[in-house]
């Protein structure tokens, strides 16, 4: 895949012989493009960036063994990698407390779901003005009403797109630093879609978020569950 056929072409196959894909892939990319053109539901069954099927199998286990999760401390030990993000993902969702302990030394804080950004609103940092179509704009996320303090590395978010006039992504990373060429979140005209992931803070704890839209604008909504120092 990405190197004979295109995603988009093996969606659009796909999505005519079958109810459903789960895709094993190298590139989180190609798993984006390929649910992007897909007709049916696309499950990530490996990436670089999540391994969500792992993190589900694992929490159904601990489930199986302890019952309730919520309140339990669940501890990570290895490569701060795709399984790692996943299980983080799960933690937060079912009330777990997530310890990681990987090779960088980081330590990982939860907080309760906290909005440090929703662009709709005209007294938030963007004054209520939506992302224009291949705009740029930043936003400080530590201190304020999360509590995220100055010392924070990185966060794990929840990015919401709405609003939108058109089709694109938008793409979230540190301020200051190059733009990647991943999309954070993809989306439709008129759709509301969601995504979970965890980025690094720019030297000033702040982010920069990247319409790729063609023409047209989004509304951006950024919700924050915890943060690494």
């Amino acid at each position: 895949m990405a190197k004979r056929e295109e995603p988009k072409d093996i969606a659009r196959v796909m999505s005519a012989m079958c109810d459903g894909i789960m895709a094993r892939v190298n590139a989180h990319q190609v798993l984006i493009e390929l649910a992007a053109r897909s007709t049916v539901p696309v499950i990530n069954g490996l990436s670089d960036w999540s391994h969500p099927c792992q993190a589900l199998a694992d929490v159904m286990t601990l489930q199986e063994h302890f019952g309730s999760l919520a309140g339990r401390k669940l501890a990570f030990i290895g490569d701060g990698n795709n399984v790692a993000r996943s299980l983080l993902s799960a933690s937060v969702k079912l009330g777990i407390t997530f310890a990681l302990a990987a090779p960088t030394a980081t330590a990982f804080y939860t907080v309760s779901p906290c909005r440090v950004l929703d662009s709709r609103e005209t007294t938030g940092p963007w004054g209520g003005q939506p992302l224009g179509a291949q705009q740029e704009r930043t936003a400080t996320v530590v201190g304020g009403t999360c509590g995220i303090p100055a010392t924070a590395k990185a966060l794990s978010f929840n990015l919401t797109a709405t609003d939108a006039t058109a089709v694109g992504h938008i793409r979230v990373y540190p301020a200051g630093t190059p733009r990647p060429e991943i999309s954070s979140l993809n989306f439709a005209a008129g759709q509301t879609r969601a995504n979970n992931g965890i980025v690094s803070l720019g030297v000033a704890g702040d982010l920069a978020f990247f319409s790729g839209q063609a023409s047209g604008s989004v509304h951006v909504v950024l919700d924050v569950n915890g943060y690494f120092e």
